[in-house]
């Protein structure tokens, strides 16, 4: 039975992963990291700062779920051949046009001169997911040697009373032993690649016992998002600068009631949703080279940076939606950003 909070949850993450980047075209290290920049920067560390510790972390947490759930439906060789597919094509061919054209426009806004390279840029994730998916593989094939599902034996500690809480362990270790100074700098750093992992490998595990997860994360739910806007205010006060062990507990709690609040109330069909979960993929793929083409032309404009904001969020999702209406009726084109085979 497919799980339409799971979809709603990874739906939600790639919209906020938008709405983020144009908030980066706002702050003053934007174009450090290659955003065309406004001129008047706007105070909104407490929102970013609230996003930045589980927005990546939580899409990987769904990645290792949906491993899970195609793993019970398909064999190993045709598994490894629909991420392939579906995720390592989008990357590659991302890496050469969606991921490096965003530089080249930058380049020419800031420079005169458009500079073009083959660049990942925001499909960074994409490599690790299909990463985690190749390893993952490679060790089932191992597992299935011995006569456990080792998996499914850690799955066990949901049974426990604060089970659930036993997860947040690596977490909390891989935050101690990297302790880099930026949390949630997740890209190309081996903090990203192990918590990455970390995310990856605790979905899927919460599949193989996932009535028992999504039960107790329901049921608790309270807890874990109290626990987490507590947290949250603490850093608030330290002006979001904290321990990172403690900033891992605090990703911890938002992700499992954020799942909570979701089986709570979203685990059911939608016609939105069933548009949205197919359209979101693509939009995400090719969002940022229009976000740079339309903040080349809005940001010279005497406009309120607000309002600028607005208006990129709001002109880059049509056109991208216009984008992917197009594209999908193309045959080739629709295994390149992410989409099924006609």
């Amino acid at each position: 039975m497919r799980r339409h909070d799971i979809d709603t949850i990874r739906t939600a993450a790639l919209v906020l992963l938008i709405i983020y980047h144009a908030a980066c075209s706002f702050m003053p290290w934007g174009n450090s990291i290659g955003f065309i920049t406004n001129k008047e920067s706007l105070e909104i560390y407490a929102p970013m700062g609230f996003l930045n510790i589980w927005r990546i972390p939580i899409l990987f947490v769904v990645s290792g779920m949906a491993f899970r759930f195609a793993y019970e439906r398909r064999t190993r060789k045709e598994l490894l051949k629909d991420r392939f597919v579906r995720i390592y094509i989008p990357y590659v061919f991302g890496t050469f046009t969606f991921g490096s054209i965003p530089i080249g426009i930058y380049t020419h806004y800031a420079e005169g001169k458009f500079i073009w390279f083959p660049n990942q840029s925001h499909l960074w994730f994409l490599n690790n997911i299909w990463v985690y998916s190749l390893a993952t593989i490679i060790v089932l094939k191992i597992f299935s040697y011995f006569p456990i599902e080792i998996p499914n034996i850690l799955s066990r500690l949901l049974h426990y009373r604060f089970g659930l809480c036993a997860f947040v362990l690596p977490f909390v270790i891989e935050a101690y032993v990297f302790r880099y100074n930026i949390y949630s700098l997740y890209v190309l750093s081996l903090h990203g690649w192990i918590l990455g992992l970390i995310c990856f490998v605790t979905g899927y595990i919460w599949i193989c016992n996932q009535t028992l997860f999504f039960t107790l994360a329901k049921n608790n739910v309270f807890i874990f998002l109290s626990i987490a806007t507590i947290m949250y205010a603490n850093r608030l006060q330290n002006e979001l600068t904290i321990a990172n062990t403690l900033i891992s507990i605090e990703s911890f709690c938002w992700i499992v009631g954020i799942f909570g609040i979701a089986a709570k109330y979203l685990n059911k069909y939608s016609n939105w949703l069933v548009y949205l979960k197919e359209t979101v993929f693509p939009v995400y793929i090719f969002h940022l080279p229009l976000q740079q083409a339309v903040a080349y032309f809005l940001f010279p404009l005497p406009i309120d940076a607000i309002y600028k904001l607005l208006l990129l969020i709001v002109l880059v999702s049509l056109v991208s939606i216009l984008f992917f209406e197009l594209l999908k009726r193309v045959a080739f084109v629709r295994p390149l950003i992410g989409l099924k085979p006609m």
